[in-house]
C-alpha cells in the first residue's frame, strides 16, 4: 500500500510519502505543491491532507485536488481535513445573538472570538494578526470557548506565547543597521513602497487563508475533479485500511487535534 501525506508539516509516518513546501526532515520532501504533486499518475492507494486546501486560492486548490485524483489508483481513498466554514458561521451567529441578548464581558468576548475565527485568517496582514492578539492576553474569560475550537495545541501555544512575550520585547532596537540604512535607500531610490512589499511578501507566505469550504461546497469540488461516494467522517473513522495505525495524524491523547475542523473522504 503507498500512502501520501501532503503538507505534512511535523505530523508525518515515516512509512508513508511525505511532501510539504519546506522540509524539516530527511522523511518530508520539499516541494511547491500548487505547481503538482511530483507522482506518476495511478500510483497511490491513500492521499490525505489536513489544514492545507484552505491556504490555497479557489483555482489553485481545484488544481490541488485534481492532481490528487490522477495520483490515486482507480478505488483509492483520498482524505480532507479542512476548518469547517459551516460551523464557524453557526458560531459567529450564536454568540453574536448571545451578546445581543445579553452584554456581558463573557458573551462579549465569545462573540469576538467568533468573529476572529471568522475573519481573522483571511485578512491579517502581519504573523498571528488578530487571534496572536487575542492568545497573548494574560486573562481570558473565554478560554473554554476557544480550546473547544481550537482544541489542547491552543494551550500549548498560548503557554508558549506568555513565556516569550517579555523577551519580544527585548528585541527593539533604536539603532539601525547599515543594512537597513542601505534597504531603505534603494527602496526610495526604486521607489518601493516598503510596507507593500512586506505585506505581499506576508499574504504570499502560505499563512492567511485564501478560500474556505462548507461540506456543500467541498463535495461539489471533489465530485468535479472526478471523485465519488464523497461522505462526511469523522477523526475516528476512516475508510482506509489500518486507519487506527494512523489516526494520531487526526487524533492525539483521544481527543480529535482540531476540533473546527471538517473531514470527507471520497473515493476516485
Amino acid at each position: 500500500m503507498q500512502y501520501l501525506n501532503l503538507g505534512c508539516g511535523a505530523r508525518y509516518h515515516e512509512e508513508w510519502l511525505n511532501f510539504d513546501f519546506v522540509s524539516h526532515s530527511t522523511f518530508v520532501k520539499q516541494t511547491n505543491l500548487t505547481k503538482g504533486i511530483p507522482i506518476a499518475d495511478k500510483t497511490i492507494d491513500f492521499v490525505y491532507h489536513s489544514h492545507i486546501l484552505e491556504h490555497f486560492t479557489k483555482t489553485q486548490g481545484t488544481y490541488f485536488l485534481e492532481e490528487c485524483c490522477r495520483v490515486l489508483k482507480d478505488g483509492g481513498i483520498l482524505r480532507v481535513v479542512i476548518p469547517d466554514l459551516e460551523q464557524i458561521a453557526i458560531n459567529y451567529l450564536s454568540t453574536l445573538k448571545d451578546v445581543l441578548d445579553d452584554e456581558n464581558q463573557r458573551n462579549i468576548a465569545k462573540c469576538n472570538w467568533s468573529t476572529i475565527e471568522l475573519l481573522d485568517q483571511m485578512v491579517r496582514e502581519e504573523s498571528g494578526g488578530e487571534m496572536l492578539r487575542v492568545w497573548k492576553q494574560k486573562e481570558l474569560v473565554n478560554e473554554d470557548q476557544i480550546i473547544g475550537r481550537v482544541g489542547d495545541e491552543f494551550i500549548r501555544i498560548r503557554k508558549n506565547i506568555l513565556k516569550n512575550s517579555n523577551n519580544n520585547e527585548k528585541m527593539n532596537s533604536s539603532k539601525k543597521s547599515f543594512r537597513s540604512i542601505l534597504k531603505t535607500f534603494f527602496f526610495n531610490k526604486l521607489k518601493v513602497d516598503e510596507e507593500n512589499l512586506k505585506t505581499g511578501n506576508f499574504r504570499n507566505g502560505g499563512e492567511v487563508h485564501k478560500w474556505m469550504y462548507d461540506r456543500f461546497s467541498l463535495k461539489n469540488l471533489l465530485q468535479e475533479v472526478g471523485f465519488k461516494d464523497v461522505k462526511i467522517v469523522n477523526a475516528f473513522e476512516s475508510d482506509i485500511l489500518n486507519w487506527e495505525k494512523f489516526q494520531s495524524l487526526d487524533v492525539e491523547e483521544g481527543k480529535v487535534r482540531k476540533p473546527d475542523s471538517l473531514f470527507m473522504e471520497a473515493k476516485k
